[in-house]
């Protein structure tokens, strides 16, 4: 029973990791001259001038490395499951999520191309990151294309601080996008001393939520090219998806 279950949490983790590398190659949507005109509020206002501190202090992060704990709640299941590894990030577009036991599974994101490695059940996933995408950025608070992502969300700034100093983003997207059918929001915590995320938090429309948490963050360590390199292991099973 013990060991059924172990499997069947596994099988749910890998499912949430799926989902994650689905919506980090999801097509943002243009959003028409109109609309990005339209008069801002002041919440609007201080989130755009965060965002634009966020931009100006990432302009000299080369690459980055972190442990995170990652919290995926399935409201259909009512039910919690907690992962943790370490990330990695390189200028441009490299990205590595490396689970730790007994999820084991790896999530690469280098140029075009999306790879969700699950090694207990011996599958990979391969997705297609479109030129537009900025979702991975947004995500996880560094990297991508935020000045892209203007045209896709709606960015507001908290006006008070965390009991910690931290500074609070949240990116909402905007009603006429395809994201906006599933996604309520991404909340990222910015640590306004090194511009680097703490926590972020990713809210889905039919209650799921996902929350990492950073720790250990390393800005500019030298983290290798090779580290988004990724092959297949012979035998594994691979199946292509199709970004929407």
């Amino acid at each position: 029973m013990k060991d059924a279950r172990a499997a069947t949490a596994g099988r749910a983790r890998y499912a949430a990791a799926v989902a994650l590398a689905a919506a980090l190659t999801a097509t943002p949507f243009a959003r028409d001259g109109a609309a990005a005109g339209a008069r801002l509020s002041a919440e609007e206002r201080a989130g755009l001038a965060l965002l634009d501190s966020i931009e100006a202090a990432q302009r000299t992060l080369t690459d980055l490395s972190a442990r995170f704990t990652e919290t995926a709640f399935q409201a259909v299941f009512e039910e919690s499951l907690t992962s943790r590894g370490e990330v990695f990030f390189r200028k441009p577009g490299r990205l590595l999520l490396r689970y730790a036991a007994p999820d084991s599974s790896l999530l690469v994101v280098n140029e075009r191309t999306v790879w969700l490695y699950h090694v207990p059940n011996r599958q990979a996933h391969r997705f297609r990151l479109s030129e537009e995408s900025t979702a991975y950025g947004l995500l996880f608070g560094f990297g991508g294309s935020f000045r892209d992502a203007r045209k896709h969300f709606r960015f507001l700034a908290e006006k008070a601080a965390t009991r910690h100093g931290e500074r609070v983003l949240r990116a909402v997207p905007i009603a006429e996008s395809p994201a906006a059918e599933d996604l309520e929001e991404i909340v990222v915590a910015i640590d306004p001393k090194r511009w680097l995320p703490v926590r972020t938090r990713f809210r889905e429309k039919g209650g799921d939520e996902r929350l990492f948490v950073f720790e250990e963050v390393r800005r500019n360590p030298g983290v290798r090219e090779d580290l988004f390199s990724f092959t297949p292991p012979e035998g594994v099973e691979v199946f292509d998806m199709e970004s929407e």
